[in-house]
């Protein structure tokens, strides 16, 4: 309805598009998203959800390009960050596994966010990366016990 009204009015495209990625119609979800981008392409979580539509379509290189996008948009926004490495343990691409660690320093900004903790920690686990992954827990550790009991069960296989 946004967009009927106000058609340059950006966040009524981003809406546009959530609603259509959670009716899982990721075609109209992205082009509405682009649309956005297009009014607003300043917008962080337009460029992040993007990427999110794009990986579940299959198309984790443009989801990749589409995290890029919304780190440049802002360097600290922990969300693409998080995105960039769901992504790359998703390709499974050796050459893309090389580049986790320089994720690394900016995942740790955010740690303390159990939330985050969990994804960055399972991100290492698709990886491979056992040791990086046992020593990124201690802070998740520290703020949801839980959540880090979950994550060891999984690195174990069980």
């Amino acid at each position: 309805q946004f967009t009927s009204a106000d058609p340059s009015y950006p966040p009524g495209w981003f809406m546009l598009g959530h609603a259509c990625a959670v009716q899982s119609d990721l075609s109209t979800a992205i082009s509405a998203t682009r649309k956005g981008l297009e009014l607003d392409p300043q917008s962080p979580p337009g460029w992040s959800n993007l990427a999110q539509m794009l990986a579940h379509q299959g198309d984790l290189t443009e989801a990749m390009d589409a995290f890029k996008q919304a780190i440049d948009v802002q360097h600290d926004f922990i969300g693409a960050y998080l995105g960039l490495g769901t992504v790359y343990a998703w390709s499974r691409e050796p050459e893309l596994r090389e580049q986790l660690p320089l994720l690394q320093d900016r995942f740790r900004m955010n740690l303390q966010d159990a939330e985050d903790g969990v994804r960055f920690t399972l991100a290492l686990l698709c990886l491979g990366q056992l040791e990086d992954m046992r020593a990124s827990m201690a802070p998740l550790r520290e703020a949801r016990p839980e959540y880090a009991a979950i994550v060891e069960r999984l690195a174990k296989g069980d």
